[in-house]
């Protein structure tokens, strides 16, 4: 184990857990490929202090979430989406003994209990938390969600109507302005709209 004090999220990084010190003090431990270290600092925290290093806040992500997902309790978050990562907390992100997960490197996941699961990583390994298997299963659809959405919106993907219809701008020589004629099956409209 690698005892650090501040630490920021990787590609790597897989799970941040809550972990109390000898003293009582809110700390964390961090899985990061096949280390594991121990940070003198809670998860959120970290997951903040992560998301302000890539150049965003976590409110800004929370709200960013929202508006793509609609007003839901415990949205993920994008930590970076230049480099994929996104987050999603098993709880409330007020709570103190929450776990946070990378979207990126869960598997598979299985009840083990009521109110308890068995998480397995891309690696073999794997944890076990306590949440219902329904809540934690929506909490991983949405971070998906949430990914998918973002990334098609960033990386200059459009939805376009294959029976939209065409517009062609057109310079009036003698008007000196533009028009535009708007094509929609075999009927044309004349529109002018001066610059």
């Amino acid at each position: 184990m690698i005892v650090v004090d501040r630490y920021i999220i990787n590609v790597d990084t897989k799970v941040i857990l809550n972990k109390y010190d000898k003293f009582g003090s809110l700390c964390s431990l961090v899985l990061e490929g096949d280390e594991v270290y121990e940070v003198k600092e809670s998860p959120l925290s970290i997951v903040e202090n992560s998301i302000n290093f890539y150049g965003h806040s976590l409110q800004g992500a929370i709200e960013g979430a929202r508006s793509v997902l609609g007003n839901i309790s415990t949205p993920p978050v994008k930590v970076s989406g230049k480099l994929g990562m996104y987050w999603f907390p098993i709880k409330s992100i007020k709570h103190d003994d929450n776990v946070w997960f990378s979207i990126n490197h869960i598997k598979n996941y299985y009840p083990i209990g009521t109110k308890s699961l068995r998480v397995m990583f891309h690696d073999g390994n794997g944890i076990n938390i306590e949440s219902s298997f329904g809540s934690f299963d929506r909490k991983v659809s949405r971070a998906h969600k949430l990914k998918n959405i973002i990334e098609n919106r960033t990386n200059g993907e459009h939805y376009f109507n294959k029976e939209a219809n065409s517009i062609q701008i057109v310079r009036d020589p003698d008007r000196k302005h533009y028009t535009y004629v708007i094509k929609t099956r075999n009927r044309e409209r004349d529109k002018n709209n001066r610059k």
